[in-house]
């Protein structure tokens, strides 16, 4: 595959449920650094892009949209590393060895716009779990407040997140020290 990575860059790459996701995981990144994100020559099934501040080469990054479509399992990564739970997380940002050999993991990522209030609180918890239990840091994106909706759309109650939820993601951050 053609690549027009300058030699010596870090190379990512952005595995996720869809490619939404591994977008969105993408422009987290390069706006943490307020950087650009410019497209470059690749497949439309895995695209790559540079990350540039201030014109200069951050890294490469290359999308890989639909887990179990590709080469590796994280899931089945996770469970030798022993995690306690099998499960993928939305979007997983990995960092490639300069031989192109070895492939880090380094930040796993969800996304969720269902307000953690309800039932739902609890379903991503196990992703978190299992990351922090193999060291990877675990970010959950989620809504802070909203609106419980009538039968007719009209606004019933205000809602916010279960207390106990992010609690839970702090306690497992401090147990597994990540």
């Amino acid at each position: 595959m053609r690549s027009d990575k300058p030699s010596g860059s870090t190379s990512l790459r952005i595995h996720g449920d869809n490619i939404l996701e591994c977008e969105r995981a993408l422009w987290l990144i390069a706006n943490s650094f307020s950087a650009a994100v410019h497209a470059i020559v690749s497949p439309p099934h895995l695209p790559m892009y540079q990350i540039l501040q201030n014109g200069e080469l951050l890294f490469t990054v290359q999308l890989f949209p639909g887990y179990g479509r590709w080469d590796v399992n994280f899931q089945e990564e996770l469970e030798s590393y022993g995690a306690p739970l099998r499960e993928a997380s939305d979007a997983l940002v990995t960092r490639i060895s300069a031989d192109e050999r070895v492939e880090e993991l380094v930040l796993a990522l969800e996304f969720c716009s269902a307000l953690p209030a309800g039932n739902n609180a609890w379903q991503r918890n196990g992703r978190a779990l299992a990351w922090a239990a193999v060291g990877v840091p675990y970010l959950y994106f989620a809504e802070t407040g909203g609106v419980e909706l009538g039968h007719d759309r009209s606004v019933k109650a205000p809602r916010f997140p279960n207390p106990i939820v992010p609690f839970s993601y702090l306690t497992a951050s401090k147990t597994f020290n990540v």
